[in-house]
Parts: C-alpha cells; sequence; structure tokens
C-alpha cells in the first residue's frame, strides 16, 4: 500500500446495520498504523451530532470531500 484513504458511502435511506441505523459507513484503509489515526479523525470529526447532520445533507461529492478534508491528512 503506497498511501492511507477513505471510502465514504451516504445512504439516501437508513439501513439496519446490527440492528442500528445507519446512513454514514466509512472504509478506511490506513498505511502502517495510520488508521488508528484516521479513526481518532473521523470520531472527532463525527463527534458533534449537528457535524453529522450537515455532513449527511452533503448534495456533492465534493461536499463530503470538505468535510473530511482533514481526516486523511
Amino acid at each position: 500500500m503506497k498511501t492511507s484513504g477513505l471510502s465514504i458511502q451516504l445512504l439516501e435511506k437508513e439501513i439496519d446495520w446490527g440492528g442500528n441505523p445507519v446512513q454514514l459507513v466509512i472504509g478506511i484503509a490506513g498505511k502502517g498504523d495510520e488508521h488508528l489515526a484516521i479513526l481518532s479523525k473521523i470520531a472527532i470529526a463525527c463527534s458533534e451530532e449537528e457535524n453529522v447532520r450537515t455532513l449527511l445533507q452533503a448534495k456533492s461529492p465534493s461536499e463530503v470531500l470538505d468535510f473530511f478534508s482533514e481526516v486523511a491528512e
């Protein structure tokens, strides 16, 4: 693996994921141990419910990228 990366999927409708409603799915591919730092940054970015609401209302991929722009750095 050359670099770390994220896969982010916003779902129009909630799905059941182990008994929990889910509308945001994030995949992490971290080089070495980078996944831990990336996960921490995601947790901080999504810790405020208002931030998550804003993210779920994103209308374009660029809006989603802007939200997570600092996560993968």
